[in-house]
């Protein structure tokens, strides 16, 4: 069956979703005691779930065929997690490095530097690149994942959240949040020939993640309850969803978008066909999302 994964930071486990019948098939705590682990970003790899954790200084590892925990000390303020091969790369917001951790022999391989509070991180793995958006100075940072060398910087908006390549792998897409400002914020496109921004439209106010289906780009607003669908190749705003709640994390199965409202502690899921939309409940402040190929 074809799964879906949330992690869950104010109750400190993950959700498991069965897409097909739209019910939760397990629920896995992370914590070992009374202390916060806080999972903020996730990805699944050959059936195993990897979160990184804010609040407990490093990274959570469940095995799906054995039902085993594990929590590994790695870094302090971990906020994003993408694995390629058999490495896990994980955002460290506060040394303001990417972990490389080998998840093989369980250690850690190399510290790359990135940008000021890391918040996102995306792999591309035909142009073998790494990406990663960076809150505080408003910058994206591109690294060869080869040899973890020719480092560069982009500019970009205010507070950019999210970053995703598009299906040509010619163009990187930024949620610029413009966060705790009174303007909306926006989603840019990013050259990987020149690497500048050359066009940006508004969406709704601060705009955390997004879900790119190779023509469209939907985009959750957090502040407002909207997710808003952006037509990438005639680049214009085409329609807004309203579901409110606190969007965060979201992604796209098959012809269904799925929602993390971290204010009502559900999982919102969407008809792409005509917007209906049904709630499902699931643990406290879901922050992000993750498909899991087969259980």
């Amino acid at each position: 069956m074809d799964c879906l994964c949330t992690c869950n930071m104010a109750s400190d486990d993950i959700t498991i979703l069965d897409t097909d019948s739209c019910k939760i098939v397990n629920t896995y705590k992370l914590s070992e005691n009374e202390k916060r682990i806080g999972p903020h970003g996730i990805c699944s790899i050959e059936k195993r779930i990897f979160t990184a954790n804010r609040y407990s200084r490093g990274i959570s590892i469940i095995d799906l065929e054995n039902e085993k925990k594990l929590n590994i000390n790695i870094g302090v303020s971990c906020t994003d997690i993408a694995g390629f091969g058999e490495r896990l790369f994980i955002l460290c917001g506060d040394s303001n490095n990417i972990i490389v951790y080998n998840n093989k022999n369980y250690e850690i391989e190399s510290l790359i530097p990135c940008g000021n509070l890391p918040h996102s991180i995306w792999i591309e793995k035909e142009k073998r690149i790494i990406l990663t958006s960076n809150l505080f100075d408003d910058s994206l940072t591109v690294i060869n994942l080869d040899n973890y060398n020719d480092i560069k910087k982009i500019n970009v908006g205010v507070y950019p959240m999210s970053v995703v390549t598009t299906t040509d792998n010619d163009y990187v897409l930024v949620c610029e949040s413009n966060i705790g400002m009174e303007c909306n914020g926006s989603l840019s496109i990013v050259s990987m020939k020149n690497f500048k921004v050359i066009n940006r439209v508004t969406v709704s106010k601060s705009p955390m993640d997004m879900y790119y289906d190779g023509k469209k780009c939907y985009v959750s607003n957090f502040a407002d309850g909207i997710i808003s669908v952006i037509d990438v190749q005639k680049w214009e705003l085409v329609d807004e969803i309203n579901v409110g709640g606190m969007p965060r994390g979201i992604i796209g199965d098959k012809d269904s978008l799925y929602i993390c409202d971290s204010y009502n502690d559900s999982l919102i899921i969407v008809d792409v066909k005509d917007y209906t939309k049904k709630t499902i409940p699931i643990g406290k402040e879901p922050m992000r999302i993750a498909k899991i190929i087969t259980l």
